[in-house]
């Protein structure tokens, strides 16, 4: 179905966007099934249609490596590459925010912990450069951070970094 909806997607993503089951993660998700929890995220996520997205045929690219995305609020990029090869995040100065995906969860859906984590890498394709990256996030020095899983981090960017890496690999 097209919404008419642009998306905009880093260029190391695009591929992605065609084939999204070529998404590469570090472990398994099958042992995360059954854990506590596991169940139920499943299950959503299967009935959003995420575990098997369907591919996009047109999207917006964008280098990494751009200072502002063209779209309202004009974010600055910052290159936060690990869960994806592309991944990106979006610095928002105006607001004192950050969205930082899924470089930085509040809430891992895969083992159901909380608080300022890397995703479980199972859902990662690369934890160690994942890390690396963190002090693009750090460096907003932003006052809120939104992640994609779980409540927005407030008491700044800099200590969400610091517990994320603190809470390790999962």
């Amino acid at each position: 179905m097209d919404l008419g909806i642009e998306v905009w997607v880093e260029d190391n993503d695009v591929p992605l966007t065609r084939h999204p089951l070529q998404y590469g993660h570090e472990r398994s998700r099958l042992p995360y099934v059954f854990r506590p929890g596991g169940l139920p995220v499943y299950a959503t996520m299967s009935a959003q249609r995420a575990i098997f997205p369907p591919a996009l045929e047109t999207v917006r690219r964008f280098a990494g490596d751009s200072a502002e995305l063209p779209v309202p609020g004009s974010p600055r990029v910052l290159r936060t590459p690990g869960h994806t090869l592309g991944h990106c995040a979006f610095a928002f100065a105006d607001r004192d925010a950050v969205i930082a995906g899924d470089a930085i969860v509040e809430r891992d859906p895969y083992t159901g912990k909380r608080g300022p984590r890397l995703v479980s890498r199972c859902a990662v394709a690369d934890s160690e450069r994942n890390l690396r990256t963190l002090d693009a996030i750090a460096d907003t020095g932003a006052a809120t951070v939104l992640t994609g899983h779980g409540e927005p981090i407030t008491g700044g960017a800099e200590q969400a970094v610091e517990r994320a890496r603190a809470a390790g690999l999962s």
